[in-house]
């Protein structure tokens, strides 16, 4: 291991003087993430805007030389992530979820890795749509109910109308298209536009 070293050989003729050397090692590689302008906390399920912008110091480099970089990922489903002709960049961007590898290699072949998560919301949908048309022509007695599927029922979240009524139900409205997007605390936006028919004048 690095450090210093003395060898005295002992000759009974004649005198002996040790010799001193030294061992060193070249320093280690480190590879780290940089707040900005990383982005690994997408807004919305199923963006591919993450960025991945990573600083390396340590190691050796000769002249002229630089580290090589090779970068792979996983999707949540554990399948492999096509980075698009960036495998071999340092920073990486335009990225989906998953969980992204890089080992860093230097000029005497020696190596550090690094991984990084890219995480999103989960995905919900608007389900059971339920329409109750206006009962007559000019009235204004339609309802809409709607409901949000997803794997985390813990959320919260809010309903927004083109009318601007918050809840997850409207009623008391007239004919037309109904504009209904909900939105959860990571700020996804699934929508729906729904038909309110009435009884013809």
């Amino acid at each position: 291991e690095p450090n210093d070293y003395i060898i005295l050989i002992n000759d009974p003729q004649c005198d002996s003087e040790p010799v001193t050397f030294s061992l060193t090692e070249p320093e280690e590689i480190i590879v780290s993430l940089n707040d900005l302008p990383s982005f690994i906390a997408l807004e919305c399920f199923g963006y591919s805007n993450g960025i991945l912008d990573i600083e390396v110091i340590g190691g050796v480099l000769e002249d002229g030389d630089d580290y090589i970089y090779v970068w792979t990922g996983v999707d949540p489903s554990g399948l492999p992530i096509d980075l698009v002709g960036q495998e071999n960049n340092q920073n990486i961007t335009g990225l989906p979820a998953g969980v992204y590898t890089l080992i860093v290699t230097d000029s005497d072949g020696c190596f550090s890795e690094f991984t990084q998560e890219i995480t999103q919301p989960i995905e919900y949908t608007i389900e059971n749509v339920v329409v109750q048309d206006v009962s007559c022509y000019g009235y204004g007695d339609g309802s809409i109910n709607i409901e949000i599927e997803s794997d985390a029922p813990w959320y919260e979240y809010t309903y927004n109308w083109y009318i601007d009524i918050d809840g997850d139900g409207l009623i008391g409205v007239e004919e037309g298209d109904i504009y209904a997007s909900s939105q959860d605390i990571s700020d996804l936006e699934p929508r729906t536009t729904i038909n309110l028919e009435q009884i013809n004048e």
